[in-house]
């Protein structure tokens, strides 16, 4: 049964007081439980671990207590103890559907954490989530949405989300060792792309794929969060679940519930994803850039290039395993 589900089953307690929670508790090796609040607001209650180094956070939308001392009322009875308080602190039913998903993962993530510095991680995630929804979008929808659906259509799914970029800013959006896959997308079915100058100069001994599709919005397309579940689902590591909604977080910012119902038509995406080698795009050499000339990005033409099979091109890869057409 989903966290949220049990939630819509809690009723507000009838005693006051920030501290008073009426509570269901969570199948799980780590006892936690759904709680609601006297305002009606949903919150996770996890038994407090003696020792563990956590502090206290508040943020708009999220609030973590530690060894809170709760009033918690459960199968009609009521006891006072020390809790991890996860308060989500808005009403909007939009924002509470996305708070349970996260921390749907975020407890598989501690049920499997065994050490005080993987529960660490998992909190530092949870933080760095509801923190984005603060921050401005650093990528745009179309440009996510490739990129899920490029993971999505990956017979490794598992090895493209651990070589997942941290932050949209980084250099490359996979890299696996020496092999390193960009992905473009174009909303107009041509194959013009802008590229960093550094994107198409392969360092020595390293290996630049180049993805190209179309990503077209269509009502009764796949969306943003039908991607998201359908990765999850593919994945048995929930750290790497955890990171995939931090991502996705840190990428939308404070549009990311808008933007996660925002559709693209998958059937146009998929007939035209190609590969490309690097070194085969149109492109400004290094030579030519002046030593004191930084930050360089053109646009380039793929129509004339040839595509690449990155299966047979790269037999050995985890990075380069697609289904093609």
């Amino acid at each position: 049964m989903e966290i949220n589900t049990y939630f819509k089953r809690l009723v507000r307690p009838s005693e006051e007081g920030a501290n008073a929670f009426n509570a269901l508790t969570i199948p799980g090796r780590i006892g936690a439980r759904v709680a609601v609040d006297q305002q009606g607001r949903p919150a996770v209650l996890i038994p407090d671990i003696p020792g563990f180094p956590l502090s206290n956070f508040r943020l708009k939308y999220l609030e973590v207590s530690v060894r809170r001392n709760c009033r918690v009322t459960s199968d009609g009875n009521t006891r006072t103890e020390d809790f991890v308080l996860i308060l989500f602190r808005a009403m909007d039913a939009v924002l509470t559907q996305y708070f349970f998903s996260i921390i749907t993962i975020f407890l598989a993530t501690l049920d499997g954490a065994h050490s005080n510095t993987l529960r660490e991680k998992a909190y530092q995630s949870l933080l760095e989530i509801f923190r984005s929804l603060n921050d401005e979008p650093m990528s745009t929808v179309q440009g996510l949405w490739s990129e899920l659906f490029l993971i999505s259509e990956s017979q490794n799914i598992l090895a493209l989300v651990d070589a997942w970029h941290h932050s949209p800013n980084d250099r490359f959006d996979f890299t696996l060792g020496s092999e390193q896959l960009e992905v473009k997308s174009s909303k107009i079915q041509a194959r013009v792309h802008t590229f960093a100058a550094f994107q198409l100069i392969p360092d020595a001994d390293t290996h630049i794929v180049i993805a190209s599709l179309f990503a077209i919005e269509s009502s009764s397309g796949l969306s943003l969060q039908q991607l998201v579940n359908s990765i999850n689902g593919a994945l048995d590591d929930s750290e790497l679940r955890l990171k995939l909604d931090r991502i996705v977080a840190r990428t939308l910012g404070r549009g990311v519930v808008q933007a996660m119902q925002i559709q693209f038509d998958v059937h146009i995406a998929r007939n035209s994803l190609c590969f490309y080698n690097a070194a085969d795009v149109a492109r400004i050499e290094a030579a030519n850039i002046p030593a004191r000339v930084s930050d360089v990005h053109f646009k380039s033409d793929l129509s004339n290039c040839r595509p690449i099979n990155p299966n047979t091109l790269y037999p050995d890869s985890n990075l380069f395993k697609f289904a093609l057409n």
